[in-house]
Parts: structure tokens; C-alpha cells; sequence
């Protein structure tokens, strides 16, 4: 499954909630959804982020 079949699988879990109450926004943000975590990230996720230009 590629990324983008990931995306909207995971987006459909959410979709049918309120955003109000959704555990995550929708649709995923990549460039976003990183932002306000409170818990640092997973070095290998830091670099995924990173690689992609999804931090700056």
C-alpha cells in the first residue's frame, strides 16, 4: 500500500467524526500534524519529517 492509499485509509477513520471531537484533524496535514505534540519525536521520524521537508 503506498502512501497516498495510507492517507486516505487513515483519513476515513476520522472523517466521520465531529473535528471537535476527532482524535486527529482531517485531512492529514503532513506539514501540521507534528506541530503542538507535546512528546518529542522518534529520531527516525524526526528524519523521515526532515528528509520530506515536512520540518523546517
Amino acid at each position: 500500500m503506498g502512501r497516498r492509499e495510507q492517507r486516505t485509509e487513515l483519513d476515513g477513520r476520522y472523517r466521520h467524526m465531529l473535528s471537535e471531537i476527532a482524535a486527529m484533524t482531517y485531512p492529514i496535514d503532513a506539514y501540521s500534524m507534528w506541530k503542538g505534540v507535546e512528546a518529542p519525536l522518534h529520531p527516525g521520524a524526526e528524519r523521515y519529517y526532515r528528509q520530506h521537508e515536512y520540518l523546517k
